[in-house]
């Protein structure tokens, strides 16, 4: 028994000691504020924005002004920032269809046997080959357990079809009925026409058997803008404030900065913009991110402002081609024709966009606290401007060792200064020799100007970049427009003064924007 309770004791107080030890251990490996920034570097590194932002505030808990825990916040920032983005993104995209060969067989075979596929101009094989139709799971599975064709055409396909002409005019004469062609350049000829490109064929037949217009529009047409607001303004309301703190921080102190990490990529508007910014990062990095900044604020500012209920048809049945193949050292008439019908493809969705009568209130800003937030729009547009042309004149300032910089220039003359023709790199974004660096900055600078100070942006700054680009013909052009009057042009002035009317006329002066500039190349090319 004494053995026994020894045996207990023993064991107690061993338990007691690896509790006491493990607690001692807690309290030696609790990691300093330099030990969360190496962790919050590598979770940059590897991606992680949540997991690195936690360690980084968890740095400034230790050590409240410790510049390189406030930079990897806003480096942070900018990863949940693109999490964000693709969220949004979700909420068009229907659900993925992983089906076997048994049920895409199925499905081929029952979308044959009702003409579906002849309707879509497409073949037994063809459906086959594309594994399930573009269709997503529910409505799979709609067409398969459907018991005869007519069922899975008024319940599965119909809904997701374009419709046909019969359905578009009835469509259209209603719209009339609404009012809603009033707040459109088309007539019902030119709704018809255009129909089959803004809605699929269950909206329709929805539109056209409900009495009142009001709930037509409520119950057939789908809505994402107030979901799209709600999302973002949950995320940016103290994102924005913390972000600009930091990056204030950062570069009003006297401390001397050097941000260095392994890794660091990430991607801003789809594969436009894909930095790639491993290396040193210094004060001339942190303009480059004031730019990220502005650039994420006034997207924001955006989408808080205006009306985004859009139609999201669009995104299933318009396509832009933006991959344009020009030699700029040899530019001619097929590089002309080529940028002509590019122009003619945007024109093609900005007019989509404008006539669309069930959504003519897209990028309107009814109320005051919208147009409120339509002018801090054109002033962050302007900061991008201006913080990417502080972060050159930072970059043109340099006279350190340039070889671990994550944005640099590349000093071949090893004279430690920046000169011709020796380039400024900043990874995944631009590269660019001397010359044209500093006249894309002098086009920043204007627009700045433009947007931050309302001094409208004068046409003659682009003759350095034209110039460089052997455009010397475009130049000339402007110097003639110079000479009847017109040598500006206020970009800022729509943001600066905003109306109930939001961004629509920006889109409409747009479209006119475009008009001339395809009536110019017409000149041009013949």
């Amino acid at each position: 028994m004494r053995l026994t309770k020894l045996l207990v004791f023993l064991c107690c107080l061993l338990a007691l000691i690896a509790v006491t030890s493990a607690c001692e251990d807690d309290e030696e490996e609790e990691p300093t504020a330099a030990e969360l920034i190496a962790r919050g570097k590598k979770l940059l590194g590897e991606g992680d924005g949540t997991g690195a932002y936690l360690a980084f505030q968890e740095a400034l808990e230790q050590e409240s002004g410790n510049l390189q825990a406030r930079y990897g916040v806003v480096l942070a920032d900018v990863l949940q920032f693109t999490g964000t983005i693709d969220l949004v993104f979700l909420l068009f995209e229907g659900d993925d269809a992983a089906i076997n060969a048994e049920q895409t067989s199925q499905l081929c075979q029952r979308l044959d046997e009702c003409d579906v596929l002849e309707e879509a101009n497409s073949s037994y094989q063809q459906c086959l080959a594309s594994g399930d139709f573009g269709l997503d799971a529910e409505t799979i599975e709609c067409v398969i357990g459907a018991p005869d064709c007519q069922t899975m055409l008024a319940r599965c396909v119909g809904l997701t079809f374009p419709p046909d002409q019969q359905l578009c005019t009835q469509a259209c004469q209603r719209f009339e009925e609404c009012g809603w062609l009033a707040n459109s350049y088309w007539t019902q000829s030119e709704c018809v026409k255009h129909c089959p490109d803004l809605y699929v064929s269950g909206e329709l037949e929805c539109l056209v058997r409900l009495d009142s217009c009001q709930a037509a529009k409520q119950t057939c047409f789908p809505v994402y803008g107030d979901s799209i607001q709600k999302i973002l303004a949950e995320f940016w309301a103290q994102v924005s404030l913390e972000m600009g703190n930091n990056l204030t921080f950062v570069q009003t102190s006297t401390t001397p900065f050097a941000f260095d990490i392994e890794k660091y990529n990430f991607t801003f508007l789809d594969l436009l913009f894909q930095p790639s910014l491993a290396g040193v990062h210094d004060i001339s990095d942190t303009y480059f991110f004031g730019a990220i900044y502005s650039m994420m604020d006034a997207l924001f500012s955006a989408v808080l402002a205006v009306d985004l209920n859009f139609n999201p048809v669009l995104l299933e049945t318009v396509t832009l081609d933006i991959e344009l193949d020009i030699d700029l050292d040899d530019f001619g008439a097929d590089d002309l024709a080529e940028i002509n019908e590019l122009l003619t493809e945007v024109d093609a969705i900005l007019l989509l966009l404008l006539n669309d009568p069930v959504y003519a209130d897209f990028f309107t800003a009814p109320e005051e606290e919208d147009q409120e937030m339509l002018r801090r729009l054109g002033e962050q547009i302007g900061w991008i401007f201006g913080n990417l042309a502080e972060m050159i004149e930072r970059v043109a300032r340099e006279e350190t060792d340039q070889t671990d910089d994550a944005i640099r220039y590349v000093d071949l003359d090893g004279n430690g200064r920046w000169n011709a023709p020796e380039p400024l790199i900043v990874p995944g974004v631009i590269e660019a020799d001397y010359d044209l660096a500093w006249a894309i900055h002098n086009v920043l600078l204007a627009l700045k100007v433009d947007f931050v100070d309302g001094y409208p942006f004068q046409l003659e700054s682009l003759n350095d970049l034209f110039d460089y680009f052997n455009l010397s013909f475009i130049s000339a052009g402007i110097n003639v427009l110079d000479l009847f009057g017109i040598d500006e042009i206020d970009l800022g002035g729509a943001f600066r003064e905003p109306t109930e009317e939001g961004l629509r006329p920006t889109l409409y002066g747009l479209h006119e924007l475009i008009g001339v500039i395809q009536t110019v190349l017409d000149a041009i090319n013949a």
